[in-house]
Parts: C-alpha cells; structure tokens; sequence
C-alpha cells in the first residue's frame, strides 16, 4: 500500500471513529518487515506461497478471520496458524 492510500484509509478510519484492524498479506517479500514499516503490528501479518493452494487458503483463513472478528470484535490470536504452517511446510 503505498504511503498515500495508507494515509487515506486511516485519515477515513479516524473520522469515522472507527478502530482500524489491519491484517497484512506478503507474497515473495517479507510480510512483517514490509507491515512494520506501515505500522501494522507483526500478528497481524504474514507471508504465504503465491500459488493457487496459497492464495485458496489464504482466502479460507480471511473468510474465517473477518467471520469471527465480525462476531467477536477482534482477532483471534491463532489466526494465521494454518497459512504458516503451509508457509513453512512448502518452503
């Protein structure tokens, strides 16, 4: 995400009073140096394989992470168990 659209979506967040949840994906960079230099926190970021199991079950996980913060209000900390442990199992 570039600088300016970063700015944008939290300028947004921010008037809308709303608490901002970012999760930050990475394909074939590093994921958590990459969201630290946007100020996402490392647990809400990860690497995953940019190939079409990666990416389904990158969806799988989304699917389940934005049902269950919808429902509870926050993240659950075990989140991205499953895309780091294909992450490591692939690499």
């Amino acid at each position: 995400m570039s600088e300016d659209l970063f700015g944008q979506v939290q300028s947004y967040i921010d008037k809308k009073g709303l608490t901002d949840v970012q999760v930050y994906k990475g394909a074939n960079i590093d994921a958590v140096e990459t969201a630290e230099k946007y100020g996402i926190d490392e647990d809400t970021a990860q690497d995953f394989h940019n190939d079409s199991e990666g990416i389904w079950l990158n969806y799988q996980v989304l699917d389940e992470t934005i049902a269950n913060f919808r429902s509870l209000g926050q993240i659950k900390s075990d989140w991205k168990e499953k895309i780091e442990k294909d992450f490591e199992n692939r690499k």
